[in-house]
């Protein structure tokens, strides 16, 4: 795998995984999992593309990404003069499908607020949850977050932080209970051994003690630490924050990311202002 530089760890992981599905093609289709650049034809990406959807059954958003990381990795090899052309540059463009964001509302928020059945490491995974829900950090970022991350601005407190992906900076409220939650574990042993401000378990076992939540506590939705981020966007989209505010809280690096992604989000709200602005409009008439 070629390096174009510093990447994260997320991102590397992501090639990791695109590099697993390409090799495990090229065993499929080729009985080998190594091929010399030169040899590598136009028909290649034409058969990857097959076997992501037949094979691996993954949706068109995964074909663009792992072609893509492809066509890089090919591009490079241009770039350095191992081969004179890219094979896979003539493939079709693939028209990228909007995933719909899941997000809790607020009263389902609530309910696992009040939710009093929750061993005490649910319980642990529920506050580390819900503080993603009040701020917006992604998981790698409130794992990570530290007390020199807070700060007091105008008498309030606010986290300003750098965000891993994108590494804009996050400039997050924290509201009364992402406080009262971080003040709960101020003492915990360990937060405090590592200076972390929240006990944080890795990813993919909270992902699998949310489950255990959501079942509790009755939810359809399918809990994972995105939606928690989503659920603060969501929260400040709803209540009419500007789009500043929420390019700043979620730490995007344009405010194109934040219209696609979260504004353009809510057809409701949309269809009631142009009601509202409508009937404002036939009064003054």
């Amino acid at each position: 795998m070629y390096n174009s530089g510093v990447v994260t760890r997320a991102v590397f992981s992501h090639n990791k995984r695109f590099v697993k599905h390409i090799k495990d093609f090229m065993l499929f289709q080729y009985k080998d999992a190594f091929m010399l650049v030169e040899d590598v034809k136009p028909i290649f990406a034409k058969d990857l593309v097959l076997y992501i959807r037949t094979n691996l059954k993954l949706s068109e958003n995964a074909v663009i990404k792992i072609v893509g990381f492809a066509k890089r990795v090919l591009s490079h090899a241009v770039d350095s003069e191992y081969i004179d052309k890219n094979p896979f540059a003539n493939i079709a463009k693939f028209k990228r499908h909007k995933a719909k964001i899941i997000f809790l509302e607020q009263h389902e928020v609530e309910q696992i607020e009040s939710c009093k059945l929750f061993t005490a490491e649910l319980q642990k995974v529920a506050d580390c949850f819900l503080f993603c829900c009040y701020t917006g950090l992604a998981y790698c970022d409130a794992k990570s977050l530290v007390k020199d991350s807070i700060s007091t601005i105008n008498g309030m407190t606010a986290i300003i932080k750098e965000r891993s992906k994108s590494k804009e900076v996050q400039a997050i409220y924290l509201r009364p209970q992402a406080v009262e939650i971080l003040n709960r574990y101020e003492q915990h042993r360990a937060t405090h051994k590592h200076g972390l401000c929240l006990p944080f378990i890795s990813n993919q076992k909270m992902n699998q003690s949310l489950q255990a939540i959501e079942r509790i506590v009755g939810l359809s939705k399918r809990l994972t630490t995105h939606v928690a981020r989503k659920t603060a966007a969501n929260f400040y989209v709803t209540n009419g924050a500007s789009q500043f505010t929420v390019k700043s809280l979620m730490g995007h690096s344009s405010i194109q990311t934040t219209e696609k992604y979260y504004i353009g989000q809510h057809i409701e709200e949309s269809i009631e202002n142009q009601s509202e602005v409508f009937n404002k409009s036939i009064k003054a008439n």
